[in-house]
Formats: structure tokens, sequence, C-alpha cells
């Protein structure tokens, strides 16, 4: 289900990230993380490096959690298609990605 968001509020993501397999994906030496919103044509990225981005527990759990803050939400536009990209560096040539897409929607605010 589709987390709604609604322009010009704070919302906070917790994501899971999974193997293949299903099991949780061992974010063990990881150099960088970056999570992408994309909502329309806009889109947010949030850095870990830039404190945005937070490890959740050990990093074998795979789980990190992520503010879109309320400046982000009030620059999308309404959407029932808003769409998560999730990259994880190991090293400059070991980046691991992955898409959550219809993750959440962006209604528009009304005052």
């Amino acid at each position: 289900m589709a987390v709604d968001v609604i322009q010009g509020e704070k919302q906070s993501f917790t994501i899971n990230l999974k193997q293949p397999s299903g099991s949780p994906f061992d974010l063990t030496g990881f150099t960088e993380i970056t999570v992408c919103f994309k909502a329309g044509s806009t889109v947010v990225q949030k850095l870990e490096s830039l404190a945005e981005v937070s490890v959740v527990g050990a990093d074998t759990l795979g789980t990190i959690t992520v503010d879109l803050a309320i400046a982000d939400s009030d620059s999308f536009s309404p959407t029932g298609e808003g769409h998560i990209e999730v990259h994880v560096a190991f090293s400059a040539s070991d980046v691991r990605k992955t898409q959550i897409l219809n993750a959440f929607q962006v209604t528009a605010k009304l005052c």
C-alpha cells in the first residue's frame, strides 16, 4: 500500500531492503546510501553522508529510514505514482540499486 504524502508535510519512510530470495540485504561495508524520491517530474535526493538517511539497527538487517522535509513534499506535484530508488555503494565500482514503484502518492494541500 502506498504512503499518502500531502504537499507541505514532513513524511518519514522506513525501507526494508531485501535480496531477491527475500532475506534482508546486508549493508555491511557500505560507503554511501542515496535515496531518490520521484513524483511527476520532480526528483528529491537524500544522502546518508548528509545524515538524511539512517541505517536502523544492525547493518545485516537492511533497514533504513529517510525523511522528506516540508520543502521536499511541497515541491512535488500531486500524483498517484511516487517512486523510490535506493542506491547502496560499497565502492565506486560496486553500486547496487533497487526501485520501489508506486511507493507513495502525493495529494494536493488544501491550504
